[in-house]
């Protein structure tokens, strides 16, 4: 039975009867039924215990009392409510469309230029893609706007009047607008559909009822059934083509609303069209985007605010407002040094103490103005740095640090600034590669193969990525180079995995599902967290810890009263009792926490064909060596950055994770990792299970890296691993036991052993840092080992 919601602007769909059978309607999403893998037991789910069953519009007197709206419901206003977040959504479907089509018809046209350009053609480039755009909506015509505009503010706004004012206002931008500089027709539809929104927003949250707004501030993990919070981010996944454009006071326009900050005049430049919100309100426009794409959202406000100021002082300003520029603005129309400082303070004032973005996008607003990081902190605090310990500057280590990263060829001028704060240790290595790395494809090296034979000279090898020739030369010896901050024991003898943080994720969701993702160490409700049984993480954990309002400034750091609860606050407690266990654990008792917790799951579903569990079991000396290198300090403070904000900190993770051991009676001998933790980390098919670790999308909790329908967990492929064996039902304890591999004992040919682990960011010449996987680095350094690889080409000459 096909199963879906068909869309509010179709026609009701007459009722069948026997002659005329009721044919299906057109339907925007088709639902698939939940827990199909589960009753066919290909699948494990973690919640099933935490379900609490839901029921809105039943007879019991505990879910429907006097025709009243059950406190469990999620859409309160009822079907009005509902339709209008179905409308919502068709609205971001249409703006989806739009991004994409502009994205195949620029793509076509820079293609269409190469061509002309390697035969020597001097026309003009023309795309070959169709520029017809659908208009799904009748967003063209005035009554297809009108139409849509009272949908969505029917029941929120109640005067006519202010519905027809809206209505105004957007034809008379729109007419505004008609100088604006697009390059095809799908551009021209996404600055309708912005001023729509830009108007549709601003009116909601004028006229929206408190009621409502302090619900959703209360449960934040609800965001994608808010209808603002999809309105705001289709207003910043547009924000790009009103750049491009040049309609930078539409841009600017746009990120002020979704941010629902006021800046005043005498900091901007002319008077903004924002509105002033109250406390409630502006906690409301706060959560309306993650802290990740409110930190991008400021930082492009400077950029957009610093591009307006400049179209204005060259008369070239085509936008939808003539504002007056201040004179003490502009000290420098070129550069507009003063204007952009006192933006970036201002805004940093705004979000730095509540931690409503980012760490990395505060610092990189801390850094336009030009002064240590450390002297910016001390005015304007921060909470997010505080809790997960990062660090400022490099104390002693500062100039050596520095003259480290400037041995590159190239200067990188982002590390060099003032204001940049905390820098990590780089090794550089020279590699030319035989690709260059040009329109987006990757660059390749070659490679070389150590000879078993060391009079010999090394053979030339497979070409190689980035990744693949820093495990090369970390193996080797070759790296780290850097003499200012050496690395324990002898150089060489690391092995490892390109794996981007994927056997991290699998640790953090191992061992903290019991302790954490569950509903008992919820401090308030959870019915709202755990909507079915086949989630595989509450709801909140990609609720970050913000919506803090500070107390007087003169209170300090540690005295915040909490708005909004995300995962972090509300598990504090169980966080803390549970990284706390895990720091103070060896690394004995981590290869043993590691194989009992798997082992536990393994035992509950033995008679599950679980792929992802298969996989845990089959990975599990592999994940008990990593855990032991890694360190019970630094595994806690990894999983603190976890918890804090999942959702920002899930990616970011260095490139490489190496590992190495030696004996305890003799640190200079190393020991083979394959002879004594044995085929789980065989690399004789190295390049295999990078192909499969790389694309993983099991790992990221909460929702799906890819959008496609077929799961890409590497089961069915073509390598190393094979199918999970199906466990008979009548199998006993023993039997299953039999299957699991032995514990990691920290023991080879009766000799201790300890175990190193070093975390590295890989980077050609042409690459950088940005700011998450600074943070990222900076922990890692501060409680373990952590560097970066930089491979820079000889001069040519």
């Amino acid at each position: 039975m096909r199963e879906g919601c068909q869309s509010v602007l179709e026609p009701p769909i007459k009722p069948a009867d026997s002659n005329h059978p009721l044919q299906s309607p057109p339907l925007w999403n088709t639902a698939l039924f939940p827990g199909l893998q589960q009753r066919l037991k290909l699948k494990t789910f973690l919640f099933q215990k935490d379900y609490q069953k839901i029921r809105q519009g039943g007879s019991s007197q505990s879910d429907c009392c006097d025709g009243k709206v059950s406190p469990n419901a999620i859409f309160h206003g009822g079907v009005y409510q509902f339709r209008c977040w179905e409308l919502s959504c068709e609205l971001r479907s249409q703006v989806t469309y739009l991004l994409e089509k502009n994205q195949i018809i620029e793509s076509a046209k820079r293609r269409d230029k190469k061509r002309r350009l390697s035969s020597g053609s001097l026309a003009e480039a023309v795309s070959s893609e169709p520029d017809y755009v659908e208009d799904n909506l009748q967003m063209l015509n005035h009554e297809g706007k009108e139409k849509l505009i009272q949908e969505l503010l029917q029941g929120c706004v109640f005067s006519d009047e202010t519905v027809k004012h809206v209505v105004c206002q957007i034809n008379r931008t729109l007419s505004e607008l008609s100088e604006a500089k697009t390059c095809n027709k799908a551009q021209d539809m996404v600055l309708v559909f912005t001023v729509v929104i830009i108007n549709l927003l601003r009116a909601r949250l004028s006229f929206l009822p408190l009621a409502d707004v302090t619900r959703y501030v209360l449960h934040p993990w609800l965001r994608h059934l808010q209808i603002e919070a999809i309105l705001a981010n289709c207003l910043w996944d547009m924000v790009e083509i009103c750049e491009k454009c040049g309609c930078y006071a539409l841009a600017v326009d746009s990120l002020m609303i979704i941010t629902g900050l006021s800046i005043p005049s005498k900091v901007i430049g002319h008077t903004p069209s924002n509105i002033e919100l109250d406390s409630s309100r502006q906690a409301f426009v706060q959560l309306l985007l993650s802290r990740r794409s409110r930190g991008k959202a400021l930082e492009r406000l400077v950029i957009d605010h610093v591009h307006l100021l400049r179209q204005e002082a060259k008369g070239l300003h085509n936008s939808i407002r003539k504002p007056k520029v201040e004179s003490n603005v502009l000290v420098d129309a070129e550069t507009d040094l003063s204007g952009t400082q006192k933006l970036s303070f201002h805004l940093l004032g705004k979000v730095g103490i509540d931690s409503s973005v980012p760490f990395s996008a505060y610092r990189a607003l801390a850094k336009r103005l030009k002064r240590p990081l450390a002297e910016t902190i001390s005015q304007i605090p921060n909470y997010e740095a505080s809790e997960l310990q990062l660090r400022f500057d490099n104390g002693e280590n500062t100039d050596k640090t520095r003259k480290s990263t400037k041995q590159s060829k190239k200067k990188q001028k982002d590390d060099s600034d003032i204001g940049c704060g905390w820098l990590p240790t780089t090794d550089i290595s020279v590699a030319n590669s035989i690709k260059s790395g040009e329109n987006g494809t990757r660059c390749a090296f070659v490679g070389w193969e150590e000879s078993a034979d060391v009079t010999s000279s090394p053979k030339v090898h497979r070409s190689l990525n980035v990744e693949e020739l820093a495990l090369e030369e970390y193996a080797s010896g070759r790296l780290p180079n850097d003499d200012s901050t050496p690395v324990e024991g002898p150089c060489g003898g690391w092995i490892g995995w390109h794996d981007e943080g994927g056997h991290i994720r699998a640790l953090f969701r191992i061992l903290s599902t019991d302790q954490l993702l569950g509903s008992k160490a919820v401090l308030g409700e959870s019915f709202s967290l755990y909507l079915t049984p086949y989630q595989n993480s509450p709801l909140d954990l990609h609720v970050a810890a913000q919506g803090l309002q500070a107390l007087p400034h003169d209170s300090g750091i540690n005295n915040f009263v909490s708005s909004t609860k995300g995962f972090y606050f509300q598990r504090k407690a169980a966080i803390d009792a549970f990284l706390k266990a895990i720091e103070q654990l060896s690394q004995d008792d981590l290869c043993d926490i590691v194989y009992e917790t798997i082992k536990k799951k393994f035992l509950e579903c033995k008679l599950i064909s679980d792929s992802n569990l298969m996989k845990d079991v089959s990975e599990l000396r592999k994940l008990s060596l990593i855990a032991a290198g890694i360190g019970g300090k630094l595994l806690s403070a990894i999983f603190r950055c976890l918890c804090y904000d999942y959702r920002h900190y899930c990616a970011g993770l260095p490139d490489l994770i190496l590992s190495r051991a030696f004996y305890d009676d003799n640190d200079k001998a190393a020991v083979d990792l394959v002879d004594w933790v044995g085929e789980a980390v065989d690399f004789s098919t190295a390049s295999q299970t990078t192909s499969i670790l790389f694309d993983r999308d099991d790992e990221f909790l909460g929702y799906s890296k890819n959008d496609s329908f077929a799961p890409s967990t590497g089961w069915g492929r073509k390598g190393n691993y094979a199918q999970p064996n199906t466990i008979h039902s009548a199998a006993s304890t023993d039997d299953v036991l039999e299957m699991l591999p032995k514990k990691l004992q920290l023991l080879h040919n009766d000799r201790r052993i300890k175990v190193q682990c070093m975390f590295v960011e890989v980077k050609s010449s042409n690459d950088r840092l940005d700011g998450r996987q600074q943070d990222w680095l900076n922990v890692l350094d501060n409680f373990g080992m952590a560097r970066v690889c930089k491979f820079e080409s000889t001069d040519k000459k």
